[in-house]
């Protein structure tokens, strides 16, 4: 049967209802609503198919057998997920060496299974059995972010809800600064089939522009602060923007105390001014944020800044979480549309302020609910520790009844082995618990580290938690880093049997890996570290040289095993069938 399959016009219908209306059609003919006849016709069931379910017959599925029973396929359900919360998914080669490497330990061999890999057509089978399973593309987070744990999260809303006690969601406040840039990124578009390199002439650039975002737990979006990339700031540059916004530059383009400060007097200070009782700020902990000025301001205003946990803001910042992602994709949109209607030009600083306005447009039905549902997923307000608990891997019962313990054990080692703290930096952080608010003498308590000659001048900080190193020592990290990775790997591609000890000799044929796949190929020149090997590719079961050579300079770790010369399957046609990968391809 073809991987897709088509019906052919003039077949009989199969199956062509639910289970649901199955058992409707069931319950009215047993309580003697309706006849076989008449419920056959009302249901649209074959009457032949009422009278078998009635009577019991043909109750198992149709077709063939699945190869696994409907516990097993459970277990490896339950392996996947469990591998993804710890943060090393598995990918589709990663599952058949998986599922290979069960079926030799039970000493089991499937006939279907080449040499008992399961093929591509299985991988699609058990996703359609197994719904609640899918493939996307993986977000790569720092180890310092993945080793935020369960009881950090529990002292910080613990802190947390004490400073919340008796404010109300309009007193909340969240901010952050994100950056829009002029590149409205790619998109799927039609073209002509076999097409390899498809080109869309758009002028972009790498430039971008900060911009401060704050919003409250009750779904008020504050006016947004514009921060330019520049010596001066011209007028030009600040018309037909949003109602409210504020305008400000600086030599870097990003936030530093000084910008931070311009933003707190003109955004936050007005907004606050106007309510009564204690106003809660939160933000992540960050130097700049906290100089004397701003910190005699909130005393002054009944402002408690409260500090989020350390690597964590992807789980508990309300804007991280759930307002900047459907922000980008619509500033994404509204750039490829200007762009398409003005001549592909870049965005100038006098054109920033017309878009900004129109974003807030597109996004403005949305915001309110983006923010609401942004405090109650970060468990701020409501507050509420279970649902950022939910977001942090950890035992299950149910889960844990049904995955082998030492499955468990070497992930939860893995994952502690990744995110173990290092040896800290040079620069200087607020010692503040994260959920504790943050007062003048707070800062005052820290010794000083300021070299600046002159105080006025502005200091831009940069994030604490990237450790200064020289290049050798970044190097170091680096390698050590590699090394750990390919220990963490479940199956490493030299296990794969069936390759013969490496030849290092001139004309040889060998088998290379490159980017976690196999490819045939011949040794053209060598030396002590790597050899030169031209390369075949894959043109579907069979294999063949390309027309222009694909000659590239590998090492020896590279190179995972000799095979023979490959076969040729046809005198007219450059194609080759090689023996040692057909248990892989």
């Amino acid at each position: 049967m073809p991987r897709r399959y088509t019906r052919k016009l003039g077949s009989r219908e199969y199956k062509n209802y639910t289970e649901e209306t199955l058992s409707r059609c069931l319950a009215a003919i047993r309580n003697k609503e309706l006849s076989h006849r008449k419920a056959s016709l009302e249901f649209g069931i074959p009457r032949r198919t009422i009278l078998n379910k009635l009577k019991g017959y043909h109750v198992l599925n149709p077709g063939v057998p699945p190869i696994f029973t409907e516990h097993e396929e459970n277990i490896f359900v339950n392996c996947i997920i469990k591998a993804s919360d710890y943060g090393f998914p598995m990918g589709e080669f990663d599952l058949k060496m998986v599922v290979k490497h069960y079926l030799e330990q039970i000493g089991r061999v499937v006939k279907k299974f080449k040499s008992n890999v399961p093929g591509h057509d299985w991988i699609l089978n058990f996703l359609k059995r197994h719904p609640q399973l899918t493939k996307r593309f993986a977000d790569n987070i720092k180890k310092s972010r993945a080793g935020i744990t369960k009881n950090d999260l529990r002292q910080y809303i613990s802190f947390l809800s004490k400073e919340l006690e008796g404010v109300p969601p309009t007193h909340i406040f969240n901010f952050d600064e994100t950056n829009l840039v002029d590149d409205p990124g790619k998109k799927k578009v039609f073209a002509r089939r076999g097409t390899k390199y498809l080109e869309h002439i758009r002028t972009t650039s790498k430039a971008g522009t900060s911009i401060m975002f704050c919003g409250s737990a009750s779904g008020k979006l504050l006016p947004l602060f514009v921060l330019y990339k520049s010596r001066h700031i011209w007028s030009t540059w600040t018309e037909g923007g949003p109602p409210g916004t504020r305008y400000s530059n600086s030599t870097s383009g990003w936030f530093d105390s000084a910008s931070f400060l311009e933003w707190f007097e003109s955004i936050l200070i007005p907004e606050t001014r106007r309510l009564d009782g204690k106003k809660i700020v939160i933000c992540d902990n960050v130097a700049f944020h906290f100089s004397p000025k701003v910190l005699e301001l909130s005393e002054t205003n009944n402002i408690t800044f409260i500090c989020l946990p350390p690597n964590s803001t992807h789980i508990t910042q309300p804007l991280d979480v759930a307002v900047f992602r459907s922000v980008k994709g619509s500033w994404r949109k509204l750039l490829g549309e200007w762009k398409e209607n003005n001549g592909n030009n870049l965005v100038t600083k006098e054109i920033m302020p017309t878009l900004l306005g129109r974003l807030l447009i597109e996004i403005n039905p949305t915001i309110t609910n983006n923010l609401k549902s942004g405090f109650q997923a970060c468990g701020i307000f409501p507050c509420d520790v279970e649902v950022l608990l939910k977001k942090i891997p950890g035992q299950d019962d149910d889960v844990q009844s049904t995955i082998e313990s030492s499955f468990v054990t070497c992930l939860e080692k893995k994952r502690a082995e990744w995110t173990e703290k290092k040896p800290g930096g040079k620069r200087k952080k607020i010692n503040v618990p994260p959920g504790k608010s943050i007062t003048t003498a707070d800062l005052n308590s820290e010794p000083s580290t300021s070299t600046a000659a002159h105080p006025e001048d502005r200091i831009i900080y940069q994030d604490e938690s990237e450790d200064e190193e020289d290049w050798e020592t970044y190097r170091q990290r680096c390698l050590a880093e590699d090394k750990e990775i390919e220990e963490v790997m479940t199956v490493q591609e030299t296990s794969i049997p069936g390759f013969k000890p490496i030849v290092k000799s001139i004309s040889s044929y060998c088998i290379v890996t490159y980017e976690n796949e196999f490819y045939p190929g011949v040794i053209l020149e060598l030396s002590d570290d790597t050899a030169k090997i031209k390369s075949m590719k894959k043109s579907n079961s069979y294999w063949k040289w390309p027309e222009v050579p694909d000659v590239l300079e590998y090492e020896w770790k590279d190179v995972v095993g000799g095979i023979d010369e490959p076969i040729k399957i046809s005198k007219t046609r450059n194609i080759y069938r090689v023996p040692e990968l057909s248990n892989i391809y």
